[in-house]
C-alpha cells in the first residue's frame, strides 16, 4: 500500500532516530524530505507547505513531556501533522443501526470500482453480523448487473437486479424482494457518472430522491489524485454525501492526494480499498493509517481483524488457551489467520519497528498455511483429535492423500506441539492470562 510513500516517510523518520542531536538543521532535511515524500504521492504543494510550516512552529515552541526528548518531540509531530493531513482522529461514526432497515446509495464516476466495492460492503457488513441484501441499478454499463450478481452469490447475499426495467420501478421491485428475504442493511449500486456530465448527474438527484437513501457514498479512485476533491465537490453538489470510499489504494502514487483532497473538504472518509480481493476493504482511521506510512503499525486495525476472524472460532481458541487443543483448533485458527487476509497485509499492521521482513519468508508463511490445511483436511477425525497416533504408515498415507510429503506433515505437527506448548506457556503467566479474559470478555 503506498509502498513509495511509506518508503519515502520512513526514511525522513531514520534520518531523525539517527541523528545524534535534534537541532533546527536536522528537522529542516527530514521535513524536506517528508515534503518531498508527500509531493510525489501528489498531495497539493499548498497543503505540504502548510504542514511543514506547522512543524516547524511546533517544534520551536512546544518542549516535550517529562521523560522524554526532544527526538520524540519532533516524530510525534510528524506523525500529528500526518494524521490531521488526512482528516485527523474523528472517528468515521455514520454506521448503519443494527435491526433496522438502512438503505446505502453508491454513486462515483465510471470505472472507479464502485460495483466491486459494493460487493466488498456487502461482505464487510455480512461479517460484522448484518443481514445484507443488493440491488443493482446501473443499467448502462453492459454487463454491470451481471458482475454484481456473480459476486453476490460469491458472497451469498441476496440480490436483484433487472436492467430490462426503469431504475425506480427495479428499484421499488428489489426492495420488495430484499424485504422479504430478510435484508435489513440494503446497498443500492448506481450507473457510473462524470462531473461534466450534465444529464447523468441531474439523473444521480431523481434517483437520491425516489430511493431516499439514509446515506450516500461516494466511490473514488485513488488513480485520481488531487482532482478527487472536483469529484467530491461535483457530487456534494447533487446529492448529500454521506462519507467517501477511496479505492486502488494498493498501488496507486497518487493515494496520497486522492486521501488528502477529500480529507480537506471535510468530507469523512469511511473506508479504503487495499487490494482486489473481496475482503480489501478496509475502515479507513487516519492515526492508523499514519502509523502504518511510518512503520510504527495499526495494533488496532490488527486486533479487530483478529476478532472479527475468531469470532467463529471462540471455542477453539477458549481450548487452546487452556492447553487442550486438537488439530481442528489448530485448522479453525488458520482458517481465522486467512480471513484476515493475506500474510503480508497483516504483517504491515504489526508494530515492527521499521524492520522489513524479507518477501520469500512471507511467501513461505503464506504457502505453509496452505500446506497445512489441506494436511489436516488429509487426517481422519481420530487423527486429528488425538495427533500422538500418528506413525510413519499414518504420516505416508496423509501426505499421498494431501499431495505433500511426509517431512511436510511432520513438520505441521512440529508446529502444532509448539503451539500447543506456548498456550500452555501463555496460561502459566498471569499478564498474558489476564489479556486472554480480557480479549474473550471483548467478545
Amino acid at each position: 500500500m503506498l509502498d513509495s510513500l511509506k518508503s519515502s516517510l520512513q526514511s525522513a523518520l531514520d534520518k531523525i532516530r539517527g541523528a545524534g542531536a535534534v537541532d533546527e538543521k536536522v528537522i529542516n532535511e527530514a521535513i524536506k524530505q517528508v515534503e518531498k515524500a508527500l509531493l510525489l504521492a501528489d498531495v497539493s504543494l499548498p497543503l505540504v507547505a502548510s504542514l511543514s510550516t506547522r512543524i516547524k512552529e511546533r517544534a520551536k515552541d512546544e518542549e516535550p513531556p517529562a521523560g522524554y526528548t526532544r527526538k520524540d518531540l519532533v516524530l510525534k509531530l510528524i506523525y500529528d501533522e500526518l494524521v490531521e493531513l488526512l482528516g485527523g482522529n474523528s472517528p468515521y461514526l455514520n454506521k448503519p443501526k443494527r435491526g433496522e432497515e438502512t438503505k446505502l446509495m453508491l454513486v462515483g464516476i465510471e470505472g472507479s470500482g464502485k460495483t466491486t466495492t459494493t460487493a466488498k460492503l456487502a461482505l464487510y457488513y455480512k461479517r460484522q453480523g448484518y443481514q445484507v441484501g443488493v440491488i443493482s441499478l446501473d443499467n448502462y454499463r453492459l454487463g454491470a448487473a451481471e458482475q454484481l450478481g456473480q459476486l453476490a452469490s460469491k458472497i451469498d447475499v441476496p440480490f436483484f437486479a433487472d436492467p430490462s426495467l426503469p431504475p425506480k420501478r427495479a428499484f421499488e421491485e428489489g426492495i420488495k424482494r430484499l424485504r422479504e428475504a430478510g435484508a435489513k442493511l440494503i446497498l443500492i449500486d448506481t450507473a457510473g457518472r462524470h462531473r461534466d456530465e450534465t444529464s447523468l448527474m441531474k439523473e444521480i438527484e431523481e434517483v437520491s430522491e425516489f430511493v431516499k437513501p439514509d446515506q450516500v457514498i461516494l466511490v473514488i479512485d485513488a488513480n485520481l489524485g488531487q482532482s478527487a476533491s472536483s469529484q467530491a465537490a461535483a457530487f456534494s453538489s447533487r446529492v448529500k454525501v454521506g462519507s467517501v470510499i477511496v479505492t486502488k489504494l494498493d498501488g496507486s502514487g497518487k493515494g496520497g492526494g486522492a486521501l488528502s483532497a477529500v480529507a480537506y473538504l471535510k468530507v469523512p472518509i469511511s473506508f479504503i480499498g487495499v487490494g482486489e480481493g473481496l475482503e480489501d476493504l478496509e475502515e479507513f482511521d487516519a492515526a492508523g493509517f499514519v502509523s502504518r506510512l511510518l512503520g510504527m503499525g495499526d495494533l488496532k486495525s490488527l486486533v479487530n481483524a483478529m476478532q472479527l476472524a475468531e469470532k467463529e472460532e471462540k471455542e477453539s481458541l477458549e481450548r487452546m488457551a487452556s492447553g487442550h487443543m486438537t488439530l481442528d483448533d489448530m485448522l479453525n485458527q488458520i482458517r481465522a489467520f486467512k480471513k484476515m487476509g493475506p500474510l503480508n497485509k497483516v504483517l504491515e499492521r504489526l508494530p515492527l519497528g521499521g524492520v522489513q521482513i524479507d518477501e520469500e519468508v512471507k511467501e513461505k508463511g503464506e504457502e505453509n498455511l496452505k500446506k497445512w490445511e489441506v494436511i489436516i483436511q488429509s487426517m481422519n477425525k481420530k487423527e486429528r483429535e488425538d495427533p500422538s497416533i500418528l506413525d510413519s504408515q499414518r504420516v505416508r498415507r496423509i501426505a499421498k492423500g494431501s499431495g505433500t510429503r511426509p517431512e511436510d506433515v511432520k513438520e505441521l505437527l512440529r508446529q502444532y506441539e509448539a503451539l500447543k506448548k506456548a498456550m500452555k506457556n501463555a496460561r502459566r503467566n498471569k499478564r498474558l492470562a489476564s489479556l486472554l479474559g480480557g480479549a474473550r470478555r471483548c467478545r
